[in-house]
C-alpha cells in the first residue's frame, strides 16, 4: 500500500543506487498518482545522495 503524505518541506533528499533504467528501476515522487519527478541510479552498486526542489509541489499529497 502507498502512503500519501503532504509536502511540508522544500526539499527532500534520499540515497539511490543501482540502474539507470528510467520507469524500471527507479525512485518516483508520486502526485496524483502520476510521477512527478524521479532519479535512478548511475548503473554501479554505488549509492547517490539526490535532492529534489519540491517547493512547486508544496501543500500536495504525495508519495515516494
Amino acid at each position: 500500500m502507498i502512503e500519501f503524505e503532504e509536502i511540508e518541506f522544500d526539499e527532500i533528499e534520499f540515497l539511490v543506487g543501482g540502474g539507470s533504467h528510467e520507469e524500471k528501476t527507479c525512485v518516483n515522487l508520486l502526485i496524483d498518482g502520476a510521477p512527478a519527478l524521479s532519479a535512478t541510479g548511475q548503473s554501479n552498486n554505488q549509492m547517490y545522495l539526490n535532492t529534489w526542489d519540491v517547493r512547486e509541489f508544496r501543500g500536495k499529497v504525495a508519495a515516494i
